[in-house]
């Protein structure tokens, strides 16, 4: 009974549509290629501009890797009818890390992320930078949990500053091209939830005294959540944040907070107690972060339950004591004296909308308004 039919915007590879986008897999030292091709029927429109127009035009950006904006360029226009072929030249001692991508053109970029257009980006280990072998066995049957949020119900929720948590009956109703759904469509029940991997409450089974490593990505656009697990026999290490890998002692933590776009790469082992019991992951109802964060916490009971099977022999697999170590170019600040020039900042000259400081950026040739005049 609680079911809303919605049109909507995926990615599709070799005839499929997927929900989440397909995974792009990278590998440091490579050049990666990407084509975008907007297989749309509806009038083209390119323009640029933070409102809601433009429904059907689309771009490609990419959150984590370290690249030129050149070739991460939020400025391609793809409008109904074209394509564009992305090209992204990874160092070779690029670190290995959990990334995503999303649509971002200005217009759309709302409309087209909570349909649907956003999906993993995977960085392999590279050769100049391996991870201890441990940790590489563990990352080789890693699994990608893909969170996205959907939004049916009543709005009631927004903020002062105009950070307003659209419905997808309002998208639907903002936009002259075909929308997500009927805008006087109302849904009753489970209408507003997260989903994992394109479903809601998915079951994943883990072995218990098993490590599993999931690298989960929070590809929403408006809220935050504290995610814990239902029993503390059920622990949680942090292995990464954004890509990024903790040196030294790694934290076990009983929550851990995401902010829309983040990605955590966490390790789950469950107790052998737990063997033959079903367990979730979920976003908690908590009030400690959110001074520091805002009242746009989502709440969820369950996001992923976990059909915990008892391991033959039955043993709690030893973490591994290597630890990560990260390359010279992400090396930590904290502890050294960082100089700020002011001139950095103040020094800056503007002629026209591709120069600065006498330095032409012809990838920046957007008219970006007045203050840019």
């Amino acid at each position: 009974d609680n079911q809303a039919t919605f049109n909507t915007r995926l990615y599709e590879y070799k005839g499929q549509a997927y929900l989440p986008a397909p995974t792009i897999i990278m590998t440091p030292g490579q050049a990666c290629s990407v084509e975008i091709v907007n297989m749309l029927d509806s009038e083209p429109c390119d323009h640029h501009g933070n409102g809601f127009l433009c429904g059907d035009t689309t771009n490609l950006h990419t959150h984590g890797i370290h690249v030129s904006p050149f070739e991460d360029d939020i400025n391609v226009t793809i409008t109904t009818g074209e394509s564009h072929t992305y090209t992204y030249t990874l160092a070779p001692e690029h670190v290995m890390g959990t990334h995503w991508y999303h649509a971002h053109w200005h217009g759309s970029t709302t409309l087209q992320v909570m349909g649907g257009l956003a999906g993993a980006l995977l960085v392999e280990t590279p050769e100049e930078s391996p991870i201890p072998r441990p940790w590489q066995d563990l990352y080789d049957e890693a699994v990608v949990l893909f969170f996205n949020h959907f939004k049916f119900d009543e709005n009631t929720e927004g903020a002062p500053d105009g950070f307003k948590l659209f419905n997808f009956q309002e998208l639907s109703a903002a936009y002259e091209e075909e929308g997500l759904m009927d805008p006087n469509v109302r849904v009753e029940g489970a209408s507003h939830f997260y989903s994992v991997n394109g479903l809601y409450q998915p079951t994943h089974t883990i072995r218990a005294g098993d490590i599993q490593i999931f690298r989960i990505i929070h590809g929403v656009g408006a809220f935050w959540i504290e995610v814990s697990m239902s029993t503390p026999d059920c622990t949680m290490t942090i292995l990464a944040r954004d890509g990024i890998a903790h040196e030294g002692e790694l934290d076990v933590l009983e929550t851990f907070v995401m902010v829309p776009g983040t990605r955590t790469d966490v390790a789950i082992q469950c107790d052998l107690s737990v063997a033959g019991q079903v367990v979730s992951m979920t976003a908690m109802n908590t009030t400690t972060n959110t001074e520091q964060m805002g009242q746009n916490q989502w709440v969820q009971d369950t996001l992923l339950f976990l059909d915990v099977v008892a391991a033959q022999p039955e043993q709690m697999k030893p973490f591994p004591q290597e630890e990560f170590v990260l390359p010279e170019y992400l090396h930590s600040l904290l502890g050294d004296e960082v100089v700020v020039t002011p001139s950095l900042v103040t020094d800056i000259t503007f002629q026209g909308h591709d120069r600065m400081n006498n330095v032409a950026f012809p990838g920046f040739s957007e008219p970006w308004g007045p203050w840019l005049d």
